[in-house]
């Protein structure tokens, strides 16, 4: 048998390049051998598309990248194949990029392009093996799904539009004329019928899991949970103590599988969920079941005289018509064809809304006994209206006694990654914070955990004996260090947040004597008491104490391989770790910048023009023992291709010095490796508003303090074996590198340490404050406190004193506070319950439009992305200001970086 030569070939180019292209190369007549060396370097059309701009660059391509020489009429009619194939390449994709724009436009799905979808059914046959028609989607569908996922937007969609290909439905462009004379184009959608039986179902539902992100998971919780005896096979307690199926209808069972859908898809999109939790929160709901369920199928039961599936109709005067029940409507003129459309059936029917002993009946709470309805307002016993009711809240009580009482969880995979607000030791749930129509649990950025995300007295109500006597003694010991170093605390506050205190009013000795007593009650006084070397942080006592709290954090401080004591990780290697007692799961990830990647990287003009200053900020930085010099050769012998030496930029501040910006992002890509599971959380509006709110509700005058951590980032330990990745140097001409052996800012994890250590210690201060009257917040290294009640200046220096007791390094000459406070931007008034933006950020608007008017509206597109930040700030605060950034965003979103230009009307 003959062997095809080009068989190896054919097989490269089906597995490498996408359909369009190799339609593309044939049709134009390259060969087999000449499309497989294109496969090998440009698989797709876009890529094949850029090769050049013109022909003659096409032709160099042709010699360069494939070798083929316009020596012979042969290779040149190769060449001009190629060349061929590129022009209809260009207008190929041109095409189709203004069909995508088109589609944008008449709000139709994005265009999924034949080889993007045999790109999707292939990997998913990799997975699942080969599909059926009733299990590929069609084209349209998947269009859809891929568009709901690019915009981060999945839609739980309607049963009769999960289109499979056995039964496509395609959608149409539909024109037509409006009786103003202007052309309308709408879209029409057919669509397929709801399944009638539990195969169909299934089969729909395995569509939807291979169409979308849906998962294997959801798709099992959904089906076994509808299909499971929660639903399909529900059964209610018979009169003989058996127990007898309701079967319910069909049609509310659908309806409620996709409310249930559609209310899990709200949960992921506006409360973070994960899939996999919202579906299990949904499926647990006693309200939902209740509402699309438990009273459709009880109301359906009540009309048992009524077939099954079989609803009566009401006619136009509101009598029924039709069915086959017997009771029909008169279409005689007697008097029961006169009547009013009253129903003989519904005859001395009252609403009974009350229990027996006065109360309003509620069926959405936990009902446990039925109640005598002989002996309910407004019921005849020997009335067709008992019969009704009677029938209605034996199915509805039944049920939801059922759902109550019998129901247990599912048998699915539980997830570990799920906060148990239980373990917080808390009465009740957080404090629920609302701003610009919407709502969510207080965030003080110190954890979910955090016992200030409570109300004072709902604090700490679940803790053990140990837990309260371990909280008790610790205040008792700060109380006393306070009493013995301030001596007028009402005097001293007022001193400390108009800038009179300038360092620390509890001197080491004090701090000593407090650490001693507090390492007294731990289980290891001695252990408790050792600073880790490159730490200022006391973290051996924090985790001691914060240990018999059960804290979710402890093995990190010390007990782990890589733990603060021995030093974190940059995250390169391997992801950031999860916390999902401390952090929610992080579900978006930014897109950082592109770069060519370029380890050894030159300082930017500003830090080479400062280099000067750069080497004198690292000499004071080596004293602090957070960075150390070396030499290119040394590191590079000793990390070898692990070396990253990243560009620094250098801002001047306003007393001369300079502020060193590490970038981690571009030329290096350290960044790009470092992946955060947690998404960390910090305070904003709500909160600030919440603090200011729940201090005056306690109707006490409410004192506040802002304090700010110096140096924040850098008193993170970074281990040895990371070190090489966030090296830097002060001059690039010079052969000195600095190694950073802390937390350095511009390092994407750095804050995410930061915030992690820095919370734990917050928990533990907020452990010993109990349940005093306080509330306090952190954004990354602000803080900010606010204390009520007649012992609040007394409550004011003992949260000081726990903080640095822990080792929390304050710089004393920047707090700020009173009646009213600045924090990251806001504005606090206490005394006037109000909040607003600081009058650093407002006068910075003002002055920026005011020059702005002077240079009559032209502004390089680089300053104007600034503004637009700092104006959507203000617009969290300012909501109304939202519709109107709407232009703005546009032109800067559209404009590059380095344009100089006059804003369009519309923005000005």
């Amino acid at each position: 048998m003959a062997v095809d030569p080009d068989e190896a070939d054919r097989e490269y180019i089906s597995q490498n390049s996408d359909a369009d292209l190799q339609f593309i190369l044939s049709e134009s007549g390259v060969s087999v051998h000449r499309q497989a060396a294109i496969a090998r370097r440009y698989g797709s059309l876009r890529k094949f598309n850029a090769i050049g701009d013109d022909r003659s660059q096409i032709r160099t391509a042709c010699l360069q990248d494939f070798a083929i020489p316009q020596d012979t009429p042969e290779n040149r009619a190769e060449v001009a194949s190629i060349v061929a194939a590129w022009e209809t390449a260009k207008e190929f994709v041109a095409k189709e990029i203004e069909l995508r724009a088109e589609a944008k436009v008449l709000g139709q799905p994005k265009i999924l392009q034949s080889h993007e979808r045999q790109s999707m059914i292939r990997a998913v046959e990799r997975i699942h093996g080969c599909l059926g028609e009733s299990e590929t989607p069609s084209s349209d569908n998947l269009a859809l799904k891929a568009e709901e996922t690019e915009l981060n937007e999945p839609v739980a969609s309607p049963l009769d539009e999960i289109i499979s290909k056995r039964d496509n439905a395609s959608s149409h462009i539909q024109s037509t004329v409006d009786s103003s004379g202007h052309l309308r184009v709408t879209r029409t959608k057919n669509k397929a019928r709801m399944p009638s039986n539990t195969e169909e179902y299934r089969k729909i539902m395995r569509g939807e899991e291979l169409a979308s992100w849906f998962g294997g998971i959801g798709f099992q919780q959904i089906c076994r949970f509808h299909l499971g005896e929660r639903v399909l096979g529900i059964q209610i307690p018979a009169a003989d103590g058996t127990q007898q199926k309701v079967k319910p209808d069909w049609r509310i069972i659908l309806a409620f599988e996709h409310k249930l859908r559609k209310e899990a898809m709200r949960l992921v999109i506006n409360e973070g969920y994960t899939l996999a939790n919202a579906l299990r929160a949904v499926t647990k709901d006693a309200d939902l079941k209740e509402a699309f369920f438990t009273t459709p199928v009880a109301l359906r039961a009540a009309t048992a005289d009524v077939p099954q599936n079989k609803w009566p109709r009401f006619n136009s005067k509101g009598s029924f018509s039709g069915g086959k029940s017997g009771q029909q409507a008169s279409k005689g003129k007697g008097k029961t064809g006169k009547s009013k459309g009253k129903d003989s059936r519904l005859a001395g029917l009252q609403l009974a809304w009350r229990t027996p002993d006065g109360r309003v009946a509620n069926l959405s709470s936990s009902i446990r006994k039925t109640w005598d309805l002989s002996k309910m307002s407004g019921l005849d016993p020997s009335g067709n209206g008992q019969k009704f009711l009677t029938s209605f809240l034996h199915v509805a009580l039944a049920l939801l006694q059922y759902n109550n009482d019998a129901a247990t969880p599912l048998d699915l995979p539980i997830d570990a990654e799920e906060f148990d607000v239980a373990r917080c030791g808390n009465h009740g749930p957080p404090i629920k914070v609302e701003w610009d129509g919407k709502s969510h649990d207080l965030i003080d950025g110190f954890g979910l955990c955090s016992p200030t995300r409570w109300h004072p007295r709902s604090r700490g109500h679940n803790r053990t004996v140990e837990m309260k006597k371990l909280a008790a003694e610790t205040f008792k010991r700060l109380q006393s260090a306070v009493t013995e170093s301030i001596q007028d605390v009402r005097k001293d506050a007022f001193r400390l947040v108009t800038g009179k205190i300038q360092s620390s009013p509890f001197t080491e000795e004090v701090l000593n004597k407090v650490r001693g007593e507090v390492a007294m009650l731990l289980r290891d006084p001695e252990d408790a008491l050792v600073r880790d070397e490159g730490q200022p942080f006391f973290l051996r006592m924090l985790a001691q104490w914060l240990e018999v709290f059960g804290d979710p954090d402890v093995q990190c401080l010390v007990s782990d391989t890589d733990s603060y004591a021995t030093g974190v990780s940059v995250g390169v290697d391997a992801p950031l770790p999860r916390s999902p007692q401390i952090f929610p799961p992080k579900l978006k990830h930014r897109k950082l910048d592109g770069t060519e990647f370029n380890p050894i990287a030159d300082n930017y003009v500003s830090g080479q023009i400062s280099s000067k200053e750069l080497e004198e900020k690292f000499r004071e930085e080596e004293a602090l023992g957070r960075m150390e010099p070396s030499r290119m050769s040394v590191l590079k012998a000793k990390y070898g291709d692990k070396l990253r030496v990243a560009a620094m930029a250098a801002i001047v501040k306003p007393d001369g010095g300079v502020r060193p910006l590490h970038d981690a992002t571009h030329s290096v890509m350290v960044n790009h490796s470092i992946v955060y599971r947690d998404q960390l959380q910090c305070p904003g509006p709500a909160e600030v508003a919440a603090v200011v709110r729940e201090a005056v509700e306690s109707r006490e005058a409410a004192f506040c303090v802002s304090a700010d951590i110096k140096a924040a980032h850098r008193l993170v330990k970074i281990r040895e074996a990371d070190w090489p990745y966030i090296c830097c140097r002060a001059d690039s001409l010079s052969e000195t590198v600095w190694i950073n052996k802390t937390g350095t800012f511009g390092v994407s994890s750095a804050p995410y340490w930061w915030s992690k250590l820095f919370a734990a210690i917050g928990r533990f201060v907020g452990h010993v404050m109990q349940t005093t009257v306080f509330w306090h917040l952190v954004y990354v290294d602000d803080l900010h406190g606010a204390f009520a009640g007649r012992w609040k200046f007394d409550m004011l220096w003992v949260w000081l004193l726990a903080f640095e007791v822990i080792g929390t390094p304050f710089g004393y000459h920047k707090f700020k506070g009173g009646f009213s406070s600045d924090f990251v931007g806001f504005h606090l008034r206490y005394d006037k319950c109000e909040v607003g933006i600081t009058e650093k950020r407002g006068m910075w608007l003002f002055n920026w439009i005011k020059a702005l008017i002077e240079k009559k509206f032209v502004v390089q597109a680089r300053e104007f992305s600034e503004f637009l930040g700092r104006l959507g700030f203000v617009a969290q605060l300012l909501t109304w200001l939202k519709p109107h950034l709407a232009p703005l965003f546009a032109w800067s979103a559209v404009a590059t970086p380095g344009l100089v230009g006059k804003l369009p009307d519309t923005v000005i």
